[in-house]
């Protein structure tokens, strides 16, 4: 784990900045914070055998790093997979696909149970995201459930306390970063993790003012920094872990 002292002077700087003038208002103080090298890193002290979300799924790439470096108990993959505004959710790659056509992907798959259940769009989008190919043995033994929906709508499938954590990366407009948080604060159990992708500025100014406001309306604190990109020109990614005002956090390597 990187402790903030051991940053370089150049991210101390950068990230001294970005802290002040943005962690202000949720009252959280610069030098309580932790700090960890990547999101991927950061699943390594993930509590063991957790049931947890990614919200934003889009071509399964972190949802593999879950995987790996949390090993959960239970993965909800939520997703709308669906154009939104006249523009696709994701520009999916072509190259997504190792199978060559969808007619042998469907041959391959189509015996998982339940799979029979699934729309013909989200058949196609199931094998574009290559999901199936890559998860099939941890959707079979139901260590993955996919939900194919906006999570505003899927959220009521949960009950209050389920989750160990969650992981937000969906569509990053200041409405919906807060829904998500809105929707799925009472999912989290009370010593439970929200954690969201892309809390920078200036591309997505909209993420930190949902995530701030979300934490001084519902009193949840930024914990934990992720520093998933760093560059010399200051451009830089960042994820961000919240936990309730009074929970006693620790974050501790497995």
């Amino acid at each position: 784990m990187i402790e903030f002292k051991e940053l370089d002077s150049a991210q101390k700087i950068f990230y001294k900045e970005l802290l002040s003038e943005y962690l202000d208002k949720t009252i959280c103080k610069i030098e309580d914070i932790k700090f960890v090298e990547s999101r991927h890193v950061l699943m390594r002290y993930m509590p063991e055998k957790s049931i947890c979300a990614e919200i934003g799924v889009d071509q399964g790439d972190y949802s593999r790093s879950i995987l790996k470096q949390a090993s959960p108990k239970k993965l909800h993959l939520i997703d709308a997979w669906e154009k939104i505004n006249n523009q696709s959710y994701s520009d999916f790659k072509k190259d997504v696909l190792e199978l060559k056509s969808f007619e042998k992907a469907y041959e391959k798959f189509s015996k998982i149970k339940g799979f029979a259940k699934l729309s013909q769009y989200y058949k196609k989008r199931f094998f574009r995201l290559n999901l199936g190919k890559k998860m099939r043995e941890q959707i079979e033994n139901k260590q993955i459930e996919i939900h194919h929906g906006f999570a505003s709508d899927i959220s009521s499938l949960f009950s209050d306390n389920y989750f160990d954590w969650i992981f937000i990366d969906a569509d990053h407009s200041y409405d919906s970063v807060k829904d998500d948080c809105l929707k799925y604060e009472s999912k989290v159990k009370e010593n439970g993790y929200i954690i969201a992708h892309d809390y920078i500025k200036p591309r997505f100014k909209s993420v930190i003012d949902a995530i701030n406001d979300f934490c001084i309306e519902k009193e949840w604190r930024i914990r934990v920094v992720c520093i998933d990109y760093f560059s010399k020109n200051k451009s830089a990614v960042a994820s961000v872990l919240l936990t309730k005002k009074n929970n006693n956090f620790s974050l501790d390597t497995k």
